[in-house]
């Protein structure tokens, strides 16, 4: 529901009405829209009672309407407190406790967000919310490959890859973890997958780093991350940002 999605991507803030408003149609609101949304804020008490939850957490005030919960009561927040912790044990090179955590924050996604959410103003935010965990899965990758898991890492850089396929940090890691379980060839072939699309797509040739890790496998001199090193091995954007 689209009222219950505004109030809660802002718990314990009041949202006026015409924000309210804005996020769930935009400037072409129906003449309706006032009893509409008095009829959403009636459902969702109705569904809070239901539920044995107190309805008044869905609280009104004289300019629109505050859901009064706590940010850790929310999904999307307790997942991002857990990106940062799990950036944070990272930098300290503790990757086995960070995997877990990442894991654990992953497991609170049921799917894509906000999907049942037509509203473009919220579509828009779902997209940045997806974002967020597409970045939190690159690090899960990344671990994979720092731990030495490659055979998990290839399958998810191999799905990250398909989304966009002009990231060329993801396709160095790819080519890390095919290394890392003896594929030279696959690892290779990572390599001239990229510069075709690279060259069809936007008329450039692979970067530096691309290029550094293609010799570096046909010289069979790879430095793989299964070895531990530090953060940074790869490049990638951060989550949670």
């Amino acid at each position: 529901m689209r009222l219950l999605a505004t109030l809660a991507l802002q718990p314990g803030q009041v949202v006026s009405k015409s924000a309210i408003i804005e996020d769930s149609w935009g400037p072409d609101s129906p003449k309706t829209v006032t009893g509409q949304i008095q009829n959403s804020v009636w459902m969702i008490r109705s569904a809070l009672k239901e539920a044995g939850v107190d309805r008044d957490i869905l609280a009104s005030h004289h300019n629109g309407y505050q859901l009064d919960v706590l940010p850790h009561r929310i999904d999307l927040f307790v997942f991002r407190t857990m990106i940062r912790e799990v950036r944070e044990l990272m930098k300290r090179g503790t990757y086995d406790e960070a995997a877990l955590h990442l894991d654990t924050a992953l497991e609170l996604w049921k799917g894509p967000a906000l999907s049942d959410v037509v509203a473009p103003v919220l579509r828009n935010r779902a997209a940045v919310l997806d974002g967020e965990r597409a970045a939190a899965q690159e690090i899960q990758a990344q671990l994979g490959v720092l731990l030495g898991r490659y055979d998990e890492a290839i399958s998810q850089l191999e799905d990250l890859i398909e989304r966009e396929p002009l990231r060329e940090d993801l396709r160095v890691s790819l080519m890390h973890a095919y290394y890392g379980v003896g594929r030279q060839a696959d690892a290779l072939d990572v390599y001239h997958r990229a510069k075709e699309v690279l060259i069809e797509q936007i008329g450039i040739r692979p970067g530096r780093q691309l290029r550094e890790a293609m010799h570096a496998v046909l010289h069979q001199n790879l430095v793989v991350a299964g070895s531990r090193e530090k953060e940074g091995a790869f490049g990638g954007r951060s989550a949670g940002r």
